[in-house]
């Protein structure tokens, strides 16, 4: 918990130091006219940042002590990516990305479709935030009838993960060191919260990975059929 509470804390200063500086300079009449627009443009990103760190904190920490569920009904998954994919694809565009999507079957998961918008909105969201202009990225879908799980994958041409750093990358905070080295902000809570996600439903994920060249995110979670009433 302290240790938590220290890196919690050494992220949440960053922002808040830069929002603070930016905001005194502008009372104390340091900013040229001509700078200001720029500066409060700053000030707008850094004031996102913050409230994405604290969004991220709230939802790991409801998903910890299981608050927030809603009654469990039978979801799409195939509809929960299609939705999550149509809302990044102007980020996608912006960035030159082409995204595909790969749908086998359309299989059902017993749950909450905010959950499961937000398990493929997390993955493509760090796909899209770690892959370089022109690059690719594949979400697929598939079912394995006989063990009567589902598949999702998120594969990406972006920086890759070193193999010694694959364990850690579900750790709170945690970034890689390629992925320190970019401008790309991050809150090191993506996959953490996508693990949490996975583990209310009895999921699991595994990922594959080189430097430099890419990277695949698989996960599995039990399908719903009616006949067999799999449940979470």
């Amino acid at each position: 918990e302290s240790r938590f509470m220290l890196t919690m804390v050494h992220i949440l200063r960053a922002p808040v130091a830069v929002m603070q500086n930016s905001i005194q300079l502008i009372q104390k009449g340091y900013v040229p006219a001509e700078e200001l627009p720029q500066m409060l443009s700053r000030l707008d990103l850094r004031s996102g940042e913050l409230l994405a760190i604290l969004d991220d904190l709230l939802l790991l920490s409801r998903l910890k002590e299981g608050l927030g569920a809603q009654p469990a009904v039978p979801v799409s998954v195939a509809e929960t990516l299609e939705t999550a994919c149509s809302s990044f694809q102007k980020e996608a565009a912006e960035r030159q990305l082409a995204i595909s999507m790969e749908v086998s079957d359309r299989p059902f998961v017993l749950g909450n479709p905010d959950h499961l918008r937000l398990l493929w909105s997390q993955l493509l969201s760090n796909a899209i935030r770690y892959t370089p202009l022109g690059g690719r990225i594949t979400l697929s879908l598939k079912t394995n009838s006989q063990e009567r799980r589902i598949q999702g994958t998120v594969s990406d041409t972006g920086i890759g993960i070193a193999p010694e750093e694959i364990p850690r990358v579900f750790e709170e905070f945690y970034r890689t060191e390629a992925a320190k080295s970019m401008k790309e902000t991050g809150t090191g809570m993506g996959l953490p919260i996508v693990q949490l996600l996975l583990a209310l439903y009895g999921g699991t994920i595994e990922i594959d990975s080189t430097p430099g060249k890419g990277s695949s995110f698989r996960f599995t979670l039990p399908e719903f059929t009616r006949e067999a009433g799999v449940k979470p």
